[in-house]
């Protein structure tokens, strides 16, 4: 695998962290100097941090890299305004940030870029997305398969079927990874309770919260927060 190139665009170092060792990796600061690189890299991925449409519309009509996969991260999807426009777009993938670190994400990825993997056409892709967003958007309510699909008119088992191959990991794991990841936020950031903490992102077992939490962490609720 070692070898493949990812070009990221944008100040987000989460990217550089999580890929750093498996990629050869350029950095640029927006898409606009993305040409002047192409000469001496030519990227398998690119990852941008930011959705604006017309980066992402700039990219896909550059000859150059029109089937070239991207990949829009960002912490939090709920608020864009063109979100309907960048989901039809072809050879994209959509995750949140906290989603960087997961490792059957970081292989799937890997995969894409060595070509063992195909992304889902932009209309059942934009399925995946949609559900992305919902999550954002409902993290703080308990969530089911069943809610999910039923606000997109699908079967719970052919979302989770289509969410695996488009990110390379379960439905469930990325629920439960943005929950966590909201809820550190709040123990970071407020002196809320770990009870009320994981209420509030959907957890109604604050012990079961406290396991997946360690899990995901390696430490507990209240020894994160403390460190």
């Amino acid at each position: 695998m070692y070898g493949k190139k990812i070009l990221i665009v944008g100040a987000d170092t989460n990217a550089l962290h999580a890929f750093s060792g498996d990629f050869e990796m350029e950095l640029v600061s927006s898409v606009s100097f993305i040409d002047s690189i192409l000469f001496t890299f030519m990227p398998d991925i690119i990852v941008l941090d930011s959705m604006f449409d017309v980066d992402v519309r700039s990219i896909r009509t550059n000859p150059k890299l029109s089937r070239t996969p991207v990949l829009l991260v960002a912490e939090n999807i709920s608020y864009f305004k063109n979100f309907s426009q960048i989901i039809s777009l072809p050879y994209l993938l959509l995750c949140n940030s906290a989603i960087l670190s997961n490792q059957d994400f970081q292989n799937h990825l890997k995969k894409i870029s060595e070509l063992k993997v195909k992304l889902l056409p932009p209309k059942t892709g934009s399925l995946v997305k949609q559900t992305i967003l919902n999550i954002n958007l409902s993290y703080s309510q308990p969530i089911t398969r069943d809610t999910l699909a039923q606000k997109l008119n699908a079967s719970s088992d052919y979302l989770s079927r289509v969410f695996k191959k488009e990110m390379g990991m379960q439905l469930w794991d990325y629920v439960n990874a943005y929950k966590l990841s909201e809820a550190k936020n709040m123990l970071l950031e407020t002196g809320r309770s770990i009870k009320d903490i994981s209420l509030s992102t959907g957890f109604s077992d604050p012990a079961y919260f406290t396991r997946l939490f360690r899990r995901m962490y390696g430490l507990s609720p209240s020894a994160f927060r403390s460190r």
